[in-house]
Protein backbone atom coordinates (compact mmCIF):
# COMPACT_ATOMS: atom_id res chain seq x y z
CA UNK A 1 0.00 0.00 0.00
CA UNK A 2 2.58 2.64 0.98
CA UNK A 3 4.41 2.22 -2.58
CA UNK A 4 1.14 2.56 -4.65
CA UNK A 5 0.03 5.62 -2.44
CA UNK A 6 3.68 6.89 -3.27
CA UNK A 7 3.47 6.04 -7.31
CA UNK A 8 0.05 7.23 -7.19
CA UNK A 9 1.30 10.75 -5.62
CA UNK A 10 3.90 11.15 -8.47
CA UNK A 11 1.99 10.33 -10.86
CA UNK A 12 -0.95 13.25 -9.91
CA UNK A 13 1.88 15.90 -9.05
CA UNK A 14 3.80 14.76 -12.63
CA UNK A 15 -0.13 15.13 -14.39
CA UNK A 16 -0.64 18.81 -12.64
CA UNK A 17 2.92 20.13 -13.89
CA UNK A 18 2.21 18.97 -17.04
CA UNK A 19 -1.23 20.76 -16.75
CA UNK A 20 0.27 23.95 -15.80
CA UNK A 21 3.95 23.67 -17.19
CA UNK A 22 3.67 27.24 -18.95
CA UNK A 23 2.85 28.67 -15.60
CA UNK A 24 5.37 26.98 -13.93
CA UNK A 25 7.56 27.78 -17.04
CA UNK A 26 7.08 31.74 -16.27
CA UNK A 27 7.96 31.21 -12.63
CA UNK A 28 11.14 29.82 -12.87
CA UNK A 29 12.28 31.65 -15.42
CA UNK A 30 11.93 34.96 -12.76
CA UNK A 31 14.19 32.93 -10.85
CA UNK A 32 17.10 34.08 -9.31
CA UNK A 33 20.11 33.96 -6.77
CA UNK A 34 18.03 36.31 -4.42
CA UNK A 35 15.42 33.98 -4.38
CA UNK A 36 17.47 30.97 -3.65
CA UNK A 37 16.91 31.34 0.29
CA UNK A 38 13.48 31.43 -0.16
CA UNK A 39 13.72 28.15 -2.34
CA UNK A 40 15.75 26.37 0.12
CA UNK A 41 13.76 27.53 3.43
CA UNK A 42 10.38 26.31 0.95
CA UNK A 43 12.06 23.13 0.42
CA UNK A 44 13.21 22.01 4.04
CA UNK A 45 9.45 23.02 5.17
CA UNK A 46 8.27 20.95 2.75
CA UNK A 47 10.54 18.04 3.32
CA UNK A 48 9.34 18.50 7.03
CA UNK A 49 5.99 18.22 6.18
CA UNK A 50 5.64 16.19 3.15
CA UNK A 51 2.32 17.04 1.81
CA UNK A 52 4.04 16.90 -1.80
CA UNK A 53 6.24 13.80 -2.75
CA UNK A 54 10.32 15.35 -2.36
CA UNK A 55 11.17 14.54 -5.48
CA UNK A 56 8.43 16.57 -7.40
CA UNK A 57 10.39 19.68 -5.65
CA UNK A 58 13.47 18.37 -6.78
CA UNK A 59 12.62 18.08 -9.92
CA UNK A 60 11.34 21.58 -9.85
CA UNK A 61 14.35 23.05 -8.23
CA UNK A 62 16.23 21.00 -11.11
CA UNK A 63 14.79 22.08 -13.40
CA UNK A 64 14.92 26.26 -11.82
CA UNK A 65 18.75 26.40 -11.02
CA UNK A 66 20.33 23.14 -13.44
CA UNK A 67 21.81 20.18 -12.26
CA UNK A 68 24.59 20.95 -10.64
CA UNK A 69 23.29 23.64 -8.28
CA UNK A 70 19.40 21.82 -7.87
CA UNK A 71 21.42 19.11 -6.73
CA UNK A 72 23.23 20.87 -4.24
CA UNK A 73 20.18 22.84 -3.01
CA UNK A 74 18.21 19.66 -2.65
CA UNK A 75 21.03 17.23 -1.64
CA UNK A 76 21.06 20.57 1.44
CA UNK A 77 17.42 21.14 1.90
CA UNK A 78 16.43 17.26 2.48
CA UNK A 79 19.19 16.80 4.87
CA UNK A 80 18.27 19.46 7.06
CA UNK A 81 14.75 18.56 7.05
CA UNK A 82 15.80 15.32 8.09
CA UNK A 83 18.48 16.67 10.90
CA UNK A 84 15.40 18.82 12.24
CA UNK A 85 13.28 16.26 12.38
CA UNK A 86 16.04 14.18 14.26
CA UNK A 87 16.37 16.66 16.56
CA UNK A 88 13.07 16.91 17.30
CA UNK A 89 12.58 13.69 18.06
CA UNK A 90 15.51 13.21 20.02
CA UNK A 91 15.25 16.16 22.10
CA UNK A 92 11.36 16.86 22.89
CA UNK A 93 9.59 14.11 21.22
CA UNK A 94 10.69 11.15 22.59
CA UNK A 95 7.74 9.30 23.98
CA UNK A 96 5.96 9.75 20.86
CA UNK A 97 8.60 8.33 18.53
CA UNK A 98 8.32 5.49 20.44
CA UNK A 99 4.33 5.65 20.32
CA UNK A 100 4.73 5.67 16.39
CA UNK A 101 7.37 2.95 16.08
CA UNK A 102 4.92 0.70 18.47
CA UNK A 103 1.67 1.50 16.45
CA UNK A 104 4.07 0.75 13.20
CA UNK A 105 5.47 -3.13 13.60
CA UNK A 106 6.57 -3.59 10.27
CA UNK A 107 9.28 -0.96 11.06
CA UNK A 108 10.56 -3.64 13.33
CA UNK A 109 12.67 -5.03 10.60
CA UNK A 110 14.07 -1.57 9.90
CA UNK A 111 15.21 -0.76 13.78
CA UNK A 112 16.93 -4.10 13.67
CA UNK A 113 19.10 -3.16 10.85
CA UNK A 114 19.59 0.22 12.06
CA UNK A 115 20.70 -1.24 15.48
CA UNK A 116 22.96 -3.80 13.94
CA UNK A 117 24.41 -1.10 10.90
CA UNK A 118 22.81 2.00 11.84
CA UNK A 119 25.36 4.06 9.09
CA UNK A 120 25.01 1.90 6.04
CA UNK A 121 21.10 1.19 6.89
CA UNK A 122 20.63 4.91 6.68
CA UNK A 123 22.35 5.35 3.54
CA UNK A 124 20.63 2.24 2.04
CA UNK A 125 17.01 3.48 3.20
CA UNK A 126 17.91 6.84 1.86
CA UNK A 127 18.54 5.66 -1.98
CA UNK A 128 15.51 3.37 -1.92
CA UNK A 129 12.26 5.91 -2.26
CA UNK A 130 10.30 3.83 -0.96
CA UNK A 131 11.62 3.60 2.81
CA UNK A 132 9.35 6.12 4.91
CA UNK A 133 11.62 8.65 5.21
CA UNK A 134 9.96 9.97 9.02
CA UNK A 135 10.42 6.16 10.16
CA UNK A 136 14.24 6.34 9.55
CA UNK A 137 14.34 9.62 11.36
CA UNK A 138 12.74 8.89 14.61
CA UNK A 139 14.14 5.18 14.46
CA UNK A 140 18.02 7.14 14.58
CA UNK A 141 16.72 9.89 16.87
CA UNK A 142 15.35 7.24 19.66
CA UNK A 143 18.71 4.85 19.11
CA UNK A 144 22.01 6.13 20.33
CA UNK A 145 23.29 7.13 17.06
CA UNK A 146 25.45 10.14 17.06
CA UNK A 147 23.76 13.70 14.92
CA UNK A 148 26.76 13.67 12.90
CA UNK A 149 26.78 10.49 11.57
CA UNK A 150 23.05 10.45 11.11
CA UNK A 151 23.59 13.35 9.00
CA UNK A 152 26.35 12.14 6.80
CA UNK A 153 24.92 8.91 6.48
CA UNK A 154 22.02 11.32 5.08
CA UNK A 155 23.56 13.43 2.72
CA UNK A 156 25.92 10.85 1.30
CA UNK A 157 22.19 8.44 0.59
CA UNK A 158 20.52 11.64 -0.81
CA UNK A 159 23.10 12.63 -3.36
CA UNK A 160 22.41 9.86 -6.01
CA UNK A 161 18.60 10.51 -5.89
CA UNK A 162 18.11 14.20 -5.76
CA UNK A 163 20.95 14.51 -8.92
CA UNK A 164 18.86 12.01 -10.61
CA UNK A 165 15.78 14.03 -9.65
CA UNK A 166 18.05 17.53 -10.96
CA UNK A 167 18.69 15.99 -13.70
CA UNK A 168 15.19 15.32 -14.77
CA UNK A 169 13.51 18.31 -13.59
CA UNK A 170 16.28 20.18 -16.06
CA UNK A 171 15.40 18.56 -19.01
CA UNK A 172 11.47 17.90 -18.22
CA UNK A 173 10.35 20.83 -20.14
CA UNK A 174 12.95 20.87 -22.59
CA UNK A 175 14.24 17.30 -23.83
CA UNK A 176 12.04 14.90 -22.94
CA UNK A 177 14.97 11.61 -24.28
CA UNK A 178 16.93 13.30 -22.04
CA UNK A 179 14.78 13.23 -18.90
CA UNK A 180 13.42 9.48 -19.64
CA UNK A 181 17.39 8.61 -20.30
CA UNK A 182 17.77 9.28 -16.62
CA UNK A 183 14.89 8.28 -15.14
CA UNK A 184 15.69 4.63 -16.65
CA UNK A 185 19.43 5.18 -15.74
CA UNK A 186 17.67 5.80 -12.27
CA UNK A 187 15.54 3.12 -11.89
CA UNK A 188 18.50 0.15 -13.31
CA UNK A 189 20.58 1.92 -10.28
CA UNK A 190 17.73 1.70 -8.37
CA UNK A 191 17.18 -2.22 -9.60
CA UNK A 192 20.95 -3.41 -9.06
CA UNK A 193 20.73 -1.65 -4.97
CA UNK A 194 17.71 -3.62 -4.55
CA UNK A 195 18.98 -6.84 -5.31
CA UNK A 196 22.10 -6.43 -3.79
CA UNK A 197 19.88 -5.55 -0.83
CA UNK A 198 17.60 -8.91 -1.01
CA UNK A 199 20.85 -10.56 -1.54
CA UNK A 200 22.61 -9.20 1.85
CA UNK A 201 19.50 -10.33 3.09
CA UNK A 202 19.73 -13.72 2.65
CA UNK A 203 23.08 -14.18 3.25
CA UNK A 204 22.63 -12.60 6.31
CA UNK A 205 19.62 -14.69 7.30
CA UNK A 206 21.51 -17.69 6.19
CA UNK A 207 24.61 -16.20 8.46
CA UNK A 208 22.32 -15.67 11.40
CA UNK A 209 20.78 -19.06 11.47
CA UNK A 210 24.56 -21.00 11.26
CA UNK A 211 25.70 -18.51 14.43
Amino acid sequence: MKKRFVLMAYAAASAAILLNHERLLSWLDGGGIERVPLVIGGAVLLGLFPVVPFGVIAGLIGAQYGPFWGSVINVGSSTAAAALTFLAVRTIFQERGRRFIASHPKVDRLALRMERHAFMTIIWARVLPFVPAMAVNIIAAIMRMSFLSFAAATALGKIPVMIAFSVIGSHIFTSWKKAIGTLFIYCMFLAVVYAVDRLWNICFKGRSRDL
